[in-house]
C-alpha cells in the first residue's frame, strides 16, 4: 500500500509526499530511507495498538477489523482455490490472530496478547519462508503470493513494534524495506 501510494503521490504539487523527489523514491537508496522511516515509526511508538491500528497505515483498512477480516477470508479462499491449503492456513491464521490481538490489546489481557503475538509471528515466518522460494512466483497469476509476503512481513513488523523488542523490530523492518525495495526496483 505504501509503495504505491508513494509512486502515486510522488512529484505531485500538494500531495501527501510532495517534499520527496520521485528520483529518490525510485533510486538504489530507496531501501535505506524506508528502513530509516521505519526505525522513526518505532522510535515514536507507533505500534502501541491500544490507541490505534497501525495496519491502517499500512493497507487503509479500518480499526473494526472487518475490512481486514474480509481481506484475510479473499485471500485465505484465493489461496486454497489455487490448492495451497497450508499457505491458505498459516494466511488465516495470521489475520484472525491479528484481529484478536487489537482487541486483547485494548483488553489488555496480557495472556491472550502473548498467544496472539506469539500466533502472528509464528504465521508470518513461515508465510515469508515459503514465499522466499523464486518458483513460487512463477505460478502465482493472481499476485496472492507477492501480497500474501507483504502482510507476513508488515503484521511482523508491527507485532514486534507493538512489543517494543528492538533487536526485532530492527530485523523485520530491514526484510520490510528490502521487499519494499524490491517492488519499487521494479518502477526503476
Amino acid at each position: 500500500y505504501w509503495n504505491m501510494m508513494i509512486l502515486t503521490h510522488a512529484d505531485r504539487p500538494r500531495s501527501l509526499i510532495d517534499s520527496v523527489p520521485k528520483e529518490l523514491l525510485l533510486s538504489d537508496r530507496f531501501e535505506s530511507l524506508f528502513y530509516g522511516y521505519l526505525l522513526a515509526m518505532y522510535d515514536i511508538n507507533a505500534f502501541d495498538l491500544r490507541v490505534k491500528d497501525p495496519l491502517e497505515m499500512f493497507s487503509g483498512y479500518s480499526r473494526s477489523g472487518m475490512g481486514l477480516v474480509e481481506l484475510g477470508n479473499s485471500g485465505t479462499e484465493e489461496l486454497r482455490k489455487a490448492g495451497e491449503v497450508k499457505f491458505a492456513e498459516l494466511f488465516e491464521t495470521m489475520f484472525k490472530s491479528y484481529k484478536e490481538l487489537l482487541e486483547k490489546s485494548r483488553d489488555k489481557d496480557s495472556d491472550k496478547v502473548n498467544e496472539y503475538k506469539r500466533k502472528i509471528i509464528d504465521s508470518s515466518d513461515n508465510i515469508v519462508l515459503l514465499t522466499d522460494d523464486v518458483n513460487l512466483f512463477e505460478r502465482d497469476r493472481t499476485g496472492m503470493f507477492l501480497m500474501s509476503r507483504m502482510f507476513a512481513l508488515c503484521m511482523k513488523l508491527v507485532t514486534v513494534g507493538f512489543d517494543r523488542d528492538m533487536p526485532a523490530y530492527e530485523k523485520a523492518a530491514k526484510k520490510y524495506a528490502q521487499f519494499s525495495d524490491m517492488i519499487m526496483s521494479t518502477k526503476r
